[in-house]
């Protein structure tokens, strides 16, 4: 049997990789990895031990092809490659209620159709509402209204960490920034679906 399954699962990666050297993904915005980058990005992040038999299993024009495009890719914000993995494998293992942190912060920095992706494989996506008296705020809360309109706020939902010493106490700073978004046209209903909601769904309340 494990003779067998071997062969099976080699086939099944190197669909994969197929599948991903052919898929385009949707026009927008922000940067965006074509098929053989996405099949570049899977094989850095497998690495040499795991990806040591798939590449074994491709032809020469697959090699030349996937060798040229690891060695142009540039940078890949390995954060977000590895919270979609991790996404993809919750929904694999069954998971229910997932969801992606601090999504458009650092370290993460995924961009809006990686978290699309996410949001098509079961998670929300969290926003975090830092302190809307520093001087970027306007503009951090413009780039977090343009993505929730794109992912759509069912899918999202809204936070805060501060507290911390010289930034307003968690309640008054969450306030401030559910009421800079109502000023970006947010309606009382969807901002009741992401601060209320959703996070309830996401932990089984509801």
């Amino acid at each position: 049997m494990a003779a067998a399954a071997a062969p099976a699962r080699h086939n099944e990666i190197a669909d994969l990789v197929a599948t991903l050297a052919g898929r385009q993904t949707n026009s927008g915005a922000a940067r965006k990895l074509r098929g053989p980058e996405r099949a570049a990005v899977l094989m850095l992040a497998l690495g040499e031990q795991h990806g040591d038999r798939i590449w074994k299993l491709l032809d020469d024009d697959e090699l030349r092809q996937l060798s040229v495009v690891m060695s142009t890719l540039g940078t890949v914000d390995a954060e977000a490659v590895e919270g979609l993995m991790l996404v993809r494998e919750g929904k694999r293992q069954g998971v229910r209620h997932m969801v992606v942190t601090h999504a458009m912060n650092a370290p993460i920095l995924m961009t809006v159709p990686q978290m699309q992706e996410a949001t098509s494989l079961g998670a929300f996506i969290e926003f975090v509402g830092g302190s809307m008296r520093l001087p970027d705020a306007p503009a951090t809360v413009q780039r977090y209204a343009d993505a929730i309109r794109t992912v759509g706020p069912p899918s999202c939902i809204l936070s805060s960490d501060l507290g911390q010493k010289g930034n307003p106490l968690p309640a008054d700073g969450f306030a401030e920034f559910v009421a800079a978004l109502r000023e970006r046209r947010f309606t009382d209903v969807e901002l009741a679906r992401m601060t209320k909601q959703n996070p309830a769904t996401l932990l089984g309340l509801q």
